[in-house]
């Protein structure tokens, strides 16, 4: 069924469920926890969890609702950032566990707020992150089973300008994606691996959405090997090909380059470097030889930046060299195959 998010008081939610953060003593309420006791009349929920001490961290269970809106509470023992959780790992988990504790009890609508924000250390941001990999790991099984599992309204704590910004780069991403595939074929857009973040991934679809496709080389016929485009390279810019033993490719041993599917990621640098491609021919070239940008490599960001001319103060190779050793401890014009 999807998710979707309202900036409204998670008490007033009417549905199967809401949910609820604890800490490893139930009767230590965090600011989720005070609000959701205050609203139910009865004390159901705050006699319920008062009991419960020496929680671990993940548990998650079940009480009545009380005379709140909704019909139960999910409540989960929330982990901690100082937890070594720097990847959001934990965070994830403990969302991923709501949701299949709620298909498993048979729940068709859920109210998931932000968790672990406060004193857990977490960031709204990262909550907020935490709960779109759960959410969106939730699609791809409605999707594989071709059933609707569960409706889940995220309360965003989050000022709304700020969730109407994050939106708006997700539909850059998406129109990146959609804009590739039609400029350079179907399935274009995944060589751009997403990262851990959406904000890595936003600059990969940045990047995307500057490539200008009149720089494109024209293919004089279907590549069957990379060393194609560069033929066509040279012969449609004009360019001499007298640099290329500069990195180690003999131009008269062609056969055994064309036989070659596919370079190594630091050939393709080089040979963008030396012939001075453009972004958006370096993007043509990575997509014949099957390689992508990773947005969690040194080398891929660096090298990404560069050929968007976001690196200033380059104008040797020596230059060149030295500013990609010095970010990603590679010498790009020695590393070997």
């Amino acid at each position: 069924m999807g998710y979707h998010i309202e900036f409204s008081d998670i008490v007033s939610f009417e549905g199967d469920a809401i949910v609820n953060s604890l800490g490893v003593n139930g009767s230590v309420y965090g600011r989720l926890c005070k609000n959701i006791i205050k609203a139910d009349k009865s004390n159901t929920i705050k006699n319920i969890i008062d009991n419960k001490i020496n929680n671990k961290i993940g548990d998650v269970f079940v009480t009545p609702s009380g005379d709140l809106m909704c019909n139960n509470v999910i409540h989960i023992v929330t982990p901690f950032k100082k937890m070594d959780d720097s990847n959001l790992s934990l965070l994830k988990k403990a969302y991923k566990d709501i949701l299949d504790l709620a298909i498993k009890l048979g729940y068709k609508t859920l109210a998931l707020p932000f968790i672990g924000t406060g004193a857990n250390g977490y960031t709204d941001n990262q909550a907020y992150e935490a709960i779109e990999y759960a959410c969106e790991e939730l699609i791809a099984k409605e999707e594989k089973q071709q059933e609707s599992l569960l409706d889940i309204t995220i309360i965003g704590y989050l000022k709304k300008e700020r969730v109407q910004r994050r939106e708006r780069n997700i539909d850059c991403c998406d129109g990146a994606i959609e804009y590739a595939n039609i400029i350079m074929g179907p399935g274009t857009g995944m060589m751009f691996t997403p990262g851990n973040t959406y904000r890595h991934f936003i600059e990969c679809a940045k990047a995307m959405t500057e490539v200008n496709v009149e720089e494109f080389i024209y293919c004089s016929k279907p590549y069957k090997y990379p060393y194609d485009f560069i033929l066509d390279y040279f012969a449609q810019t004009g360019k001499n090909d007298k640099d290329f033993p500069k990195i180690g490719i003999d131009p008269k041993k062609k056969y055994k380059l064309s036989t070659r599917y596919s370079y190594t990621k630091i050939t393709i640098y080089r040979l963008a470097y030396i012939c001075q491609m453009t972004m958006s021919q370096l993007v043509q070239f990575m997509f014949i030889c099957e390689a992508s940008f990773n947005p969690n490599n040194k080398l891929d960001v660096f090298m990404m930046n560069y050929f968007r001319g976001r690196v200033p103060h380059i104008h040797t190779r020596y230059q060149f060299s030295a500013a990609v050793k010095k970010y990603t401890d590679i010498d790009i014009f020695k590393t070997g195959e």
